[in-house]
């Protein structure tokens, strides 16, 4: 399994998140016993609209430049992945997150059987927004089906219709229980998250959320991480998202939803 943590607030250094806790996503990466040394990669915003990205096909524990990247990048949304890969070679091309526009992508999950229905689901992206997919992971594929579908404009309705499509093209295969989706998606404004698999036992998906009151503005200040882990061994303060489930961040507000895709 890959592990990935989204965060939305007040500018953090990603360092806060990444290295420093007790099981941050670098500890968590390092105790699975080399099954997330497939390359890691941060996306995230600063003052343009587009996002920034590092990518990198090393382990994310073997990185050199590690602590001096999260030590100095300072955000108030962005993503963070540790890859595992189960489709596609070890490069930088098949690191997470993956972008288009102002859009960024991160999964912890599989199709089953991908090879069997990838040119399927290939013919079915959109010509006008895809760019050289000869090679793309089951993963990468996911994200651009979900444009496909009008992710721009409706972010969840388009995922549960890329998921949806995806359980019928591999139905009609004879796959199984296709599809494993854990996924982050943010254009920088909003954070969504997306715990789903089609057996109904999918990887685990936390939300935190910290309140401050700024005094110098004399508001109250609302922070969200959401991560495959708690990032505290203890998990006090961190709520398992339930089975089918997508939650938006938006204008200093959680929101729940059940997430149906689209059949």
């Amino acid at each position: 399994m890959c592990r990935w943590l989204g965060y939305t607030g007040q500018p953090i250094y990603l360092r806060d998140l990444v290295l420093k806790p007790e099981n941050s996503l670098v500890n968590q990466s390092r105790s699975s016993r080399g099954r997330h040394g497939d390359g890691f990669g941060f996306g995230w915003y600063d003052k343009k609209s587009s996002p920034e990205m590092f990518r990198s096909p090393e382990p994310i524990w073997k990185s050199q430049d590690l602590e001096s990247l999260v030590s100095r990048i300072q955000a108030g949304s962005f993503l963070a992945h540790a890859r595992a890969s189960t489709t596609g070679t070890v490069n930088e091309e098949n690191c997470h997150p993956f972008q288009k526009e102002n859009w960024l992508f991160v999964h912890n999950g599989r199709i089953v059987d991908f090879q069997t229905v990838r040119s399927e689901l290939l013919s079915a992206i959109a010509p006008d927004i895809c760019l050289d997919l000869s090679n793309a992971t089951d993963s990468k594929l996911m994200f651009f089906l979900a444009l496909s579908f009008g992710l721009e404009n409706d972010p969840i309705f388009a995922l549960e219709s890329m998921v949806g499509f995806v359980e019928r093209i591999c139905q009609r295969a004879g796959i199984k229980q296709p599809v494993m989706f854990s996924a982050g998606l943010t254009d920088g404004e909003k954070l969504i998250a997306v715990r789903y698999s089609t057996k109904r036992d999918s990887r685990t998906l936390f939300v935190c959320e910290q309140i401050e009151r700024n005094a110098n503005r004399n508001k109250i200040e609302h922070s969200y991480v959401v991560a495959s882990e708690p990032l505290s061994r203890s998990g006090e303060d961190w709520q398992l998202l339930p089975e089918s489930t997508a939650i938006i961040i938006a204008n200093n507000k959680l929101t729940w939803r059940d997430f149906r895709p689209v059949i």
